[in-house]
């Protein structure tokens, strides 16, 4: 018997699905006017928007489907891609990004990282959550082992 989708891990799904999108419209932008973002003085190639977009929506793709679908190995996954896209973030940040404004709003994107791992953690950590997934306590295994015997 299947336990219903909190509505946690819903949002959850809908803000990965849109992040997910965000970076696949970022990959087809990059494509589609590649000419016009050569013409640009940029520090960074459109290569790299274009890869950066490549490898976040692929990697967000099984993250919003095993999310939906209640895989079980659906919160570890992203828990890893969200803390190695924050990693990305980051660098990208602190390395490449050469905008003043960074500096202004980098206690807001703090906190923002800070929010975005506990929210994600406070989610997939839920006991509506974990049994959604699959995951089972030590007090259900045991009734089962116990009900199986």
């Amino acid at each position: 018997m299947k336990v219903r989708r909190p509505w946690s891990v819903t949002w959850l799904a809908i803000g990965v699905l849109s992040l997910t999108g965000i970076h696949i419209i970022r990959l087809l932008q990059t494509i589609w006017h590649w000419d016009f973002l050569n013409t640009l003085p940029l520090s960074i190639p459109p290569l790299y928007f274009g890869i950066t977009g490549l490898v976040w929506g692929i990697s967000g793709l099984p993250s919003v489907w095993g999310l939906w679908r209640g895989k079980e190995w659906a919160p570890r996954y992203l828990w890893w891609i969200t803390i190695i896209f924050l990693l990305y973030y980051w660098i990208d940040r602190t390395q490449l990004a050469t905008s003043t404004f960074k500096k202004t709003n980098q206690p807001f994107a703090i906190g923002g990282t800070i929010f975005v791992l506990l929210l994600i953690y406070w989610i997939i950590t839920r006991p509506r959550a974990k049994a959604f997934f699959g995951e089972m306590d030590d007090r259900q295994s045991q009734n089962r082992e116990f009900t199986q015997n």
